[in-house]
């Protein structure tokens, strides 16, 4: 009941999304426009797709280095998988899955794992809102970006902080947490105390204010990457955005990062669309070009990012009926809780 509920959502939020998307588009105006486009564009984009993946990896790498040391080809194998799975599956499958089949391959605990991966979306929040900051002290912006912008950034801030503290002094919670453990009673009293202990051990990846900035940068860097895709590709579908184009790359790239935490179908279909075209509003960009850059980021995001992580897949040795079984994912979840 809760998929067939979790489908319906997402298709009504692709629906509506798209609705809203292209109410002032002329298609005529967009297929020309997309016809035109170059073909090194659409290959040079493809291929920064491909290299944003070796950045997160190399962060994930950082983040499981106090764990286990993994091999970077392994973990970009897994990072693929991951997006992979979260172009074909609903819900943000990809980042669970991810974590599972590392866990597995490497013999990790899930929650352990999964906390590291929990770490990665916390950093690229961090990443996206200090971009966005940057961008409003530069140039001008609506009021309601300015202000969403400051206060995520504060709470993210306070959340690190306290994740930090946690992890310079897990050892102590460790014991504390230990020595509660032994006081409960109850399969699931237990369990949750169980999990605990592996959430907190996936911490140590952030036990130093040198790794904590290292993790920063790596996250940066991985988005200022992408904004850089995004401008090649307005570079060569744009002609009317006021200002500084990388500046506007930036605001799409912090938009659809968070308006694609949404309920929504697979690769993003609808939601990058709308979020294209509200960025670039704010550069007085016509939604015509705006819909059609849309376009060439989902198809040299969905593409060869899809097709990497399939191979990827098999070369790890798992099949598409284990990517595709929620048993599996379950039964996993469960073994380590």
């Amino acid at each position: 009941m809760t998929k067939i509920l979790y489908l319906l959502i997402s298709i009504i939020a692709m629906g509506g999304s798209l609705l809203l998307a292209f109410q002032n588009v002329d298609l005529q105006i967009m297929w020309s426009s997309l016809g035109n486009v170059s073909v090194f564009l659409v290959l040079g984009a493809s291929l920064m797709a491909l290299l944003s993946m070796g950045l997160r990896a190399y962060r994930w790498q950082l983040l499981l280095a106090p764990l286990r040391a993994i091999p970077f080809p392994r973990l970009l194998s897994y990072t693929l998988i991951g997006f992979m799975a979260n172009n074909i599956l609903p819900a943000h499958a990809g980042e669970l899955i991810k974590a599972l089949f590392l866990g597995k391959k490497e013999n990790l605990k899930t929650w352990t794992v999964i906390t590291t991966v929990l770490l990665e979306r916390l950093f690229d929040s961090l990443a996206l809102v200090a971009l966005m900051i940057g961008v409003i002290h530069l140039i001008p912006t609506p009021q309601w970006l300015s202000t969403g912008a400051h206060l995520i950034g504060v709470l993210e801030l306070i959340l690190i902080s306290l994740l930090a503290m946690l992890a310079l002094n897990v050892r102590r919670w460790r014991t504390r947490a230990n020595s509660r453990l032994s006081g409960l009673s109850g399969k699931w009293s237990k369990g949750i105390g169980k999990s605990l202990l592996l959430v907190l051990a996936g911490l140590a990846g952030i036990n130093s204010l040198k790794t904590l900035a290292k993790l920063f940068a790596v996250s940066l860097a991985t988005w200022i990457h992408m904004a850089a895709t995004v401008y090649l590709i307005l570079s060569g579908l744009t002609t009317a955005a006021e200002g500084n184009l990388f500046f506007a790359s930036v605001v799409v790239i912090v938009i659809l990062a968070f308006a694609i935490v949404i309920p929504s179908t697979p690769g993003y279909v609808g939601v990058t669309q709308l979020a294209f075209v509200i960025a670039l509003s704010i550069f007085k960009t016509p939604e015509t070009q705006a819909i059609s850059s849309s376009v060439i980021f989902t198809l040299t995001q969905y593409i060869p990012i899809t097709a990497a992580g399939l191979i990827a897949l098999v070369k790890e040795g798992f099949s598409f009926t284990q990517l595709r079984a929620g048993r599996v994912q379950t039964r996993v979840l469960l073994n380590d809780s």
